[in-house]
């Protein structure tokens, strides 16, 4: 049982100069000057996260070579998030950096530059374990900087938890987050299935998204749009979500409109047009994820906050202000 009273992000004291962990080799120190310099351009952690995995694979391989304009191997896996996580108390994006796709653009020079100093670094395991250590936290600090402004009361029953973030004034912006997490967590590793959002207020066009949380299959057919209504709703919104959904003609996917609460008998009727309480919705999904996946209610939660602060707050709202402390 985790204890939700106990922050998880550990305080991590100033960084080691490079004489503290004995590194003297100036390939080893041009790379962590380099990291620090990217630290204060405010990068996407995604890119710190690719650039981490590079120093990995040195680390595993130390006569390796990678192309600068190639993403290092394994990029996505969740070994270096681990890593910061255990090491330093730090999270990086749950699902990796996933908008890094393809070969490594001019937008991603500062990726290539930091392999180019990976690949100048020595072939000598224990140096570049220190590098890596040392880029670790950086990283870590960096994350950590911020304190979240949510702090969970110690609680045993994880319903407790999504209650008390469903009930904190922020404009949908949590709620929306909670919604795209359990659904992420609850389509894990379902073949063929992902689970997309926008920031909240981006426009749908701008975001390439069709409602506030899509669940897609194969990569573009839309299998359910939920729109996430952190109100009481009321016919005019209710009306101008179903415009939405049926402005370009005909609509082959349902819409769940999730609301604080609202009066069943005021609404008109459409075709595979859901309304449901938020609050039940989240409740269920969550039952559901406990069921399916055979695993605790404890640790179900646990899986959901970790995707709402990494993947959501972090990568995808890009406010880390929003983050749950726990």
């Amino acid at each position: 049982m985790i204890d939700l009273g106990i922050r998880l992000n550990v305080l991590i004291g100033t960084l080691p100069s490079s004489n503290e962990m004995n590194l003297e080799n100036p390939a080893s120190k041009a790379l962590l000057a380099f990291l620090e310099s990217e630290i204060s351009q405010n990068r996407a952690l995604g890119d710190y996260q690719t650039m981490l995995r590079a120093l990995w694979n040195k680390r595993e391989n130390p006569t390796l070579t990678q192309i600068p304009t190639k993403l290092p191997v394994g990029y996505r896996s969740l070994a270096v998030r681990e890593y910061v996580r255990q090491q330093y108390g730090a999270l990086l994006p749950y699902w990796g950096p996933t908008a890094i796709r393809g070969d490594l653009t001019e937008k991603k020079a500062h990726i290539s530059t930091f392999i180019s100093l990976v690949n100048e670094l020595p072939n000598d395991v224990v140096e570049v374990n220190k590098v890596l250590e040392c880029a670790a936290k950086i990283v870590a600090n960096y994350i950590n900087a911020k304190s979240p402004i949510i702090e969970l009361a110690a609680a045993t029953e994880p319903q407790r938890v999504l209650n008390q973030l469903l009930a904190t004034k922020s404009h949908g912006r949590i709620q929306q987050g909670i919604v795209y997490a359990l659904l992420k967590v609850l389509h894990e590793g379902v073949p063929r299935i992902t689970v997309r959002t926008k920031a909240v207020f981006a426009g749908d066009v701008q975001s390439g998204r069709r409602g506030d949380v899509d669940v897609i299959e194969n990569e573009d057919k839309i299998r359910a749009v939920f729109e996430v209504k952190a109100q009481r709703l009321n016919v005019n919104i209710y009306e101008d979500v179903v415009r939405t959904h049926t402005a370009t003609g005909e609509r082959d996917y349902p819409v769940f409109i999730l609301a604080d609460d609202f009066k069943m008998d005021a609404f008109n009727e459409y075709q595979d047009v859901f309304l449901v309480r938020l609050r039940d919705f989240c409740l269920t999904i969550l039952a559901e994820i406990v069921s399916s996946k055979g695993i605790s209610s404890n640790e179900s939660i646990r899986r959901i906050l970790d995707v709402y602060n990494s993947d959501f707050c972090d990568f995808i709202q890009k406010d880390r202000t929003l983050r749950v402390d726990y």
